[in-house]
């Protein structure tokens, strides 16, 4: 079996990629031809830094559907979390 949705649900969702071999600084994603609200998140390679394990992340976001408040509490966990050494 198949399992499928509809075109509406598919440009609505949310897209969360990993690039495991690629390491990048700066990343921008081609959009779609069709409108789309999507986010789309991507990660890249995991690399260390000094001590610290960095992964590249990236992210497209849609103002009609993405709320800047949740996504800089986002950013700010991931930045905690992964990136900034804690001092």
């Amino acid at each position: 079996t198949t399992l499928t949705v509809s075109k509406e649900d598919f440009f609505m969702a949310n897209q969360m990629g990993n690039l495991p071999n690629l390491a990048f600084t700066s990343f921008n994603f081609h959009h779609f031809p069709i409108n789309s609200a999507r986010q789309l998140f991507y990660f890249g390679q995991r690399q260390m830094i000094g001590k610290k394990m960095t992964i590249p992340f990236s992210a497209t976001l849609d103002h009609a559907n993405a709320d800047p408040y949740i996504f800089s509490q986002l950013v700010e966990c991931y930045c905690e979390n992964l990136i900034l050494p804690k001092e």
